[in-house]
């Protein structure tokens, strides 16, 4: 898709409630005692100037770190009854400690009216470039609707526009929402944590992605397929078998990926990177047999070759395999080699160590684990 700059908005001024330290909210017993500001936030020179009683509170726009958290409902009835608004604006922000050179991160809170705070708000992701709502795990609508549509193969400018009100930079927020929450990698391609939130939706039918619809959409999508020559199937990794003169090869999707390997069957395996930058695993067999695998983006790769790899600590491997896309607990014991029980007391420890939830859903900080555990894979080349 093509990038789209912003049009830099002339208004820079809004008129909002705010109180500069959540943490007070969220101490007291009661919010409703909470001095509440109320003033003209200022943007201008790469800096927010929030008028703070006598003086005036800077945050620098470069120590923004998410825009649009979303807060405990009991935290925002309390803001609610707090402030007569229903509209509110988290940003969280870093801010140098009083103790040393290090830096915290503080949230400010500010409330108006819709009408006050979406244009507050779009406007300083606008000047952000959009990267600050990147982190947060809720998916606005129109970010659900666009990855939805990629599953489907859907990437035509020309043809998603429209669905999107000819809005492009909706559109385009929508895309670096996706690509930095990693639910689709740079070339707009969905990854295995996309395809697992879309399988998430589409289970919770209720009409919006059930089979009352499926039909109705499968003929738009024909319709699109001729008119556009949109393409319907999602790339997929290749695998190829060969076995003296005889050669398998087909494509097989992520989750899809350990069923095609003779994994009791390995002999030995090494991941390379050819000159184009494409990556590798070969595997050869006890019986002889040699796999390549070409997965359709390198973080698959790392993933798959340290789930086989037997020599890694077995919590990498475990998260690795649910990285892939591997949930069941028993497809994961026969994955790894290891008995049932302790494969659930390791993802247990895992769980508890807040690197996944009870869901088998890899949190931030289990991701950062993953990351640079691929750093540490043995690339040949």
């Amino acid at each position: 898709m093509e990038n789209i700059g912003s049009k830099e908005k002339e208004d820079n001024k809004f008129d909002l409630s705010y109180v500069l330290d959540v943490s007070k909210v969220l101490s007291d017993k009661s919010s409703i005692d909470i001095k509440w500001l109320k003033g003209v936030i200022e943007v201008a020179n790469d800096n927010m100037w929030i008028p703070n009683e006598s003086e005036m509170e800077i945050i620098p726009l470069s120590s923004i770190e998410l825009i649009g958290r979303k807060m405990p409902a009991t935290i925002e009835n309390q803001l609610m009854h707090a402030t007569k608004y229903s509209n509110f604006l988290v940003v969280d922000h870093k801010k140098k400690s009083m103790f040393g050179g290090s830096h915290l991160i503080v949230t400010t809170v500010f409330a108006g009216t819709a009408v006050d705070i979406r244009p507050f708000k779009n406007y300083l992701l606008e000047l952000l470039g959009f990267s600050a709502s990147g982190t947060s795990e809720e998916l606005e609508s129109e970010e659900i609707r666009l990855l939805c549509l990629i599953e489907f193969g859907i990437k035509d400018v020309d043809i998603l526009l429209p669905i999107f009100d000819s809005n492009q930079i909706l559109l385009n927020h929508a895309l670096k929402v996706l690509k930095n929450k990693e639910y689709v990698d740079e070339n707009a391609i969905i990854t295995p944590k996309g395809l697992e939130y879309v399988e998430k939706i589409k289970s919770q039918g209720g009409g919006k992605l059930g089979k009352d619809v499926n039909t109705a959409f499968e003929n738009v999508m024909h319709h699109w397929k001729n008119a556009h020559n949109a393409k319907q199937t999602k790339p997929m990794n290749k695998v190829i078998w060969k076995n003296e003169h005889s050669t398998l090869s087909g494509k097989v999707d992520t989750t899809d990926l350990w069923q095609y390997i003779p994994i009791k069957d390995i002999k030995d395996m090494v991941i390379e990177e050819n000159d184009i930058g494409n990556l590798h695993i070969y595997i050869r067999t006890k019986s002889g047999v040699c796999i390549d695998v070409e997965p359709l983006e390198k973080s698959i790769g790392f993933a798959l070759y340290g789930m086989l790899d037997k020599s890694e600590d077995m919590h990498f491997r475990i998260m690795n395999s649910m990285y892939l896309g591997i949930v069941d607990h028993n497809i994961i014991a026969h994955v790894l080699g290891i008995e049932l029980p302790i494969i659930e007391q390791d993802i247990k420890s895992i769980v508890e160590n807040g690197l996944i939830d009870s869901n088998n859903n890899i949190l931030p900080m289990g991701m950062d684990v993953v990351r640079d555990n691929f750093m540490r894979c043995n690339i040949s080349g």
